[in-house]
């Protein structure tokens, strides 16, 4: 305890003023005037945060990510819509590749009939017996044209079947394209198309079970 030298009241050991007449005790040389700030600086840092302030600001970063992320929900119809449409696309791609396979099949026959009736003219102009190797591009032409023949059967039902797809009818178009005449599409059409009408199957089913 202390006592003030103006007016004799007593005082606490760290009052700097007087309790009773208000004048003011002087300050020890051996104090240092860094204990203040090291309780000030205390002082602040035992000051707690602003709860509220914390709390809204994780609340709008919540909302905010939340407005971020899209989410869009499972809808079982949307996926077997999907189905139908891409058994639609392999079947419009199996039938351009057959219009494909039947041109070159066609001029492949007309190549090679015009190429034996030219060969035979210029023998028989040249007074020569005509080579029986002539015959052989008569007959690569038959396996030509029987190739064709075939070629627009298959370009057909697949045509028939994407008509079949495009008016919704998924059942009469799976019944119509067959692992068969897949097959067959895969022997004279070419693979991709006949590739093109399995992977259509497969899907045509899920849609079918659907």
């Amino acid at each position: 305890m202390k006592y003030c030298t103006k007016c004799g009241a007593q005082n606490q050991d760290d009052a700097l003023f007087c309790i009773s007449c208000g004048n003011k005790f002087e300050t020890p040389l051996n104090q240092s005037p860094s204990n203040n700030t090291n309780t000030n600086f205390g002082q602040y840092q035992s000051t707690p945060p602003n709860q509220n302030y914390l709390g809204q600001g994780v609340q709008n970063q919540q909302q905010n990510q939340g407005q971020n992320q899209s989410y869009q929900p499972f809808n079982l119809d949307n996926m077997f819509s999907n189905d139908f449409e891409t058994s639609k696309t392999l079947i419009l791609i199996a039938f351009i590749f057959s219009i494909i396979v039947m041109v070159l099949f066609f001029f492949s026959f007309v190549s090679d009939i015009i190429n034996a009736i030219s060969i035979s003219a210029s023998y028989a102009a040249s007074g020569i017996p005509t080579p029986y190797t002539v015959g052989l591009f008569y007959a690569y032409g038959l396996v030509y044209i029987i190739m064709f023949v075939v070629t627009v059967i298959v370009f057909l039902r697949v045509k028939r079947i994407y008509d079949l797809l495009k008016a919704g009818n998924t059942l009469q178009a799976l019944q119509m394209n067959t692992v068969t005449w897949a097959v067959i599409a895969i022997i004279f059409s070419g693979l991709i198309t006949g590739i093109m009408m399995l992977l259509a199957r497969n899907y045509m089913e899920k849609v079918v079970r659907h």
